[in-house]
């Protein structure tokens, strides 16, 4: 049975009242816009001449193409045609319907019914508070998936920041599957040796990344007694081969520090380490667009990959692996 794709395509503060967005979704553009019932999405190309409906505008919750001013109203049914003195409204809807909901300040999306109680959002007790930014990098979902989850190229990719280039630790990592994914945990001899460990990660002694369908990324750092200390959350949206959409959440533990002081001192490691990661993943990019031949050595170092293929597969197995890293 495929699996049934839900994601967020967009922050709610993205999509106003009047102005329709475009965002891509399952291979396909849609249109977004706000209606007096919630959110309505549809295929983004008018029925009339296929020009794109997120060019228009929304009027009293109906959305006019900009070409000849077609009218569709929430249901996706034509109720207006300009310049004809008889024309009467369709009884059924002409656009291609896609389902939304907004749902912790995210749009989600599905080309099927959903609730609420379907989408994924991480499993953390209410003493977590949040901050989201979105980002578009020019690269495959695959390989930024695995550059997330890849441990093994912060000491040269964000030397100093996350971890130092040169003393290493030594690092038992685990690897096993969870719904609708993988998860690999690592428990360093050490504390990480980077700057944001010293200000954000004094007390963590273990980190977990998973992959999960149909693109969720989570990272959790724990601390000795069990509690996740920082969370971040990066659902991937393809938008088109080689360009994906992200939607970061990073949760933080409340704290006698106010959350938006910790988020402010954050902010710039955290642009910095994605500025680093955007970096590199498009000259990846770049370079295996360039070479279409090029076959990647994996290695059992390269723990991840096999497990991000096979979940943007389907494919969800048993799965119980332990090894030994310098991390």
């Amino acid at each position: 049975m495929k699996h049934k794709t839900i994601l967020p395509v967009a922050v709610s503060k993205e999509l106003g009242e009047r102005k329709p967005i475009r965002v891509c979704f399952d291979e396909s553009y849609v249109v977004l816009f706000r209606t007096s019932q919630g959110i309505s999405a549809f295929l983004d190309a008018c029925p009339h001449r296929g020009v794109p409906l997120s060019n228009g505008c929304v009027k009293k919750g109906n959305i006019k193409c900009m070409y000849h001013g077609w009218q569709f109203n929430d249901k996706g049914v034509l109720i207006d045609v300009p310049g004809d003195p008889n024309f009467k409204s369709y009884s059924s809807p002409v656009l291609t319907l896609f389902y939304a909901k907004e749902y912790d300040g995210l749009i989600w999306l599905s080309r099927n019914k959903f609730s609420c109680s379907e989408l994924f959002t991480p499993m953390l007790p209410p003493t977590h508070e949040h901050a989201t930014v979105v980002k578009t990098i020019n690269a495959n979902k695959i390989e930024i998936a695995e550059n997330f989850l890849d441990a093994l190229h912060t000491h040269s990719i964000h030397t100093g920041i996350i971890r130092s280039s040169k003393l290493k630790n030594r690092c038992t990592v685990t690897v096993q599957n969870v719904i609708d994914g993988y998860e690999a945990s690592y428990i360093e001899d050490r504390q990480q040796t980077g700057i944001l460990s010293r200000l954000f990660g004094s007390q963590i002694t273990k980190g977990i990344g998973r992959i999960r369908q149909p693109g969720i990324i989570e990272l959790e750092y724990i601390t000795a007694d069990n509690a996740i200390e920082m969370s971040v959350v990066i659902y991937i949206i393809e938008e088109r081969e080689g360009a994906c959409k992200l939607i970061l959440r990073t949760y933080l533990k409340k704290s006698k520090v106010p959350f938006i002081v910790k988020a402010l001192l954050l902010a710039p490691f955290q642009f910095l380490v994605l500025h680093q990661d955007k970096k590199v993943l498009e000259l990846q990019h770049k370079s295996l667009t360039e070479n279409p031949n090029f076959k990647p050595i994996v290695r059992k170092t390269d723990i991840m990959r096999r497990y991000i293929e096979k979940t943007y597969e389907g494919t969800i197995e048993e799965c119980n692996v332990k090894l030994e890293i310098m991390l």
